[in-house]
């Protein structure tokens, strides 16, 4: 015969129920909030957000991915050996570019004029000035603060620095450069081991894959891009998980970045999904970094990103050209080195020291001339690129390293290039 509870007994019984489910209630929401803070201190200290691989194409993919094939692209153009490129006369309003597709107002002649020292500069944004107007990009005024100098933009939004030399092999060879600028934004390194920009990056509006190297028994070997004709997005564009895992074999992050998932509107979901991704990035053989956030000089993307160094340098001299590598700091580094006097290349610079290769960081040129100036005045939200401002600086350091080092006078140049090539020549 069973026990029967008292009326008292059963409210209090249910009474203890509620109350221990209201505390684990209040228990997991206060769980909930601490990761909702750890959130907020990851995109407002260290500029991560949550970004998960899509499922699918958003709206504006599309829509550029349409322009493209409909060849209505204003700017950027897609390009079957680089990936994309800009688009000869294109506009997107601040930037510019002349027929030869060179960010200019004016058209360039394949020989430079007699006298003058003509320095073509090969990069990603930061090397083409996103965000600014033509004549207020380093490359523009560079050329205006000296008479001497011609300095040709061709860099590209978005490049990594495969892209970059690539494109000089087929773009800038015939403009015979006597100073080819090797520009190199720290944050650079990710993309030289990236296939496809939406796995790096899932907000990113550029939505085209891209060419990369990868390295066979030291060797850098081309892995050309997977979309290799227009018409391939067409197929992107009706199977889009098909292509993209197609696309993923060759790339770096899309094995290891999280994808969406119907609980990530939990804090706790979003924040695990992210410290796992940051973690394999910085934990491991293979990691991008190290723990204090330097690069990793182990890591593929290092040795890489390396030998496309060596392979762009020695190009530059058996053309004629003196290469110089410039190393372009983010508001992210210019703020960390003000803070600690480090830098998150530093792996890199003792590499090109150790090569004897000419190099410029640029990181002198905001601690030389920008040192007062707040960090918010060197940036154009919301995409962090250089201000008008902060290209002034960099113009204005360039100027001085050409002027100190006699590399804006022909016959001084011609007598260093002489001598770093017959360097190069004994070093190998």
């Amino acid at each position: 015969m069973g026990i029967r509870l008292k009326p008292t007994s059963r409210v209090r019984i249910v009474r203890t129920i509620f109350l221990w489910a209201v505390l684990l209630v209040l228990v997991y929401l206060v769980i909930e909030s601490i990761f909702l803070s750890g959130l907020s201190f990851l995109q407002k200290f260290k500029n991560i957000t949550f970004q998960p691989l899509p499922l699918s194409l958003s709206k504006t993919h599309k829509e550029i991915l349409k322009k493209a094939l409909m060849n209505k692209s204003e700017y950027i153009m897609y390009s079957s050996v680089l990936g994309w490129t800009v688009k000869p006369n294109g506009s997107d309003g601040l930037a510019r570019a002349n027929s030869q597709g060179i960010r200019a107002n004016k058209e360039y002649s394949i020989l430079p004029a007699g006298g003058v020292v003509r320095v073509s500069a090969f990069g990603d944004s930061f090397t083409h000035s996103n965000d600014v107007k033509n004549e207020d990009t380093w490359a523009a005024r560079l050329d205006k603060m000296d008479s001497k100098l011609e300095v040709l933009n061709f860099g590209v939004g978005a490049y990594g620095l495969d892209q970059a030399f690539l494109r000089y092999k087929q773009d800038g060879v015939p403009f015979n450069s006597h100073i080819i600028l090797i520009g190199f934004l720290s944050e650079n390194l990710v993309r030289n081991v990236n296939v496809c920009r939406l796995f790096l990056y899932p907000t990113s509006n550029e939505p085209f894959a891209k060419p990369r190297f990868t390295l066979e028994k030291g060797r850098l070997s081309l892995l050309p891009n997977p979309m290799c004709a227009l018409g391939d997005y067409e197929k992107l564009l009706t199977d889009e998980q098909v292509v993209l895992s197609r696309l993923g074999v060759a790339d770096y992050f899309y094995g290891r970045r999280y994808w969406k998932g119907r609980f990530d509107f939990l804090p706790s979901v979003r924040f695990l999904k992210i410290a796992t991704y940051e973690l394999s990035l910085r934990v491991g053989d293979n990691s991008l970094f190290l723990i204090d956030g330097s690069y990793n000089p182990h890591s593929e993307a290092f040795l890489v990103t390396t030998r496309i160094f060596d392979e762009f340098y020695l190009s530059a001299l058996d053309k004629g050209s003196l290469p110089i590598v410039l190393l372009f700091p983010t508001i992210k580094d210019i703020h960390r080195f003000r803070t600690n006097r480090t830098r998150i290349y530093a792996p890199l610079i003792s590499y090109l020291e150790r090569k004897g290769y000419r190099f410029v960081d640029l990181l002198c040129a905001f601690d030389t001339y920008g040192r007062s100036v707040p960090e918010e005045n060197l940036i154009v939200k919301p995409f962090l690129h250089y201000s008008p401002l902060a290209n002034e600086l960099v113009a204005r350091y360039l100027a001085d390293y050409l002027e100190k080092n006699k590399l804006n006078d022909l016959v001084a140049l011609r007598r260093e290039l002489t001598s770093v090539k017959n360097a190069a020549a004994f070093g190998n």
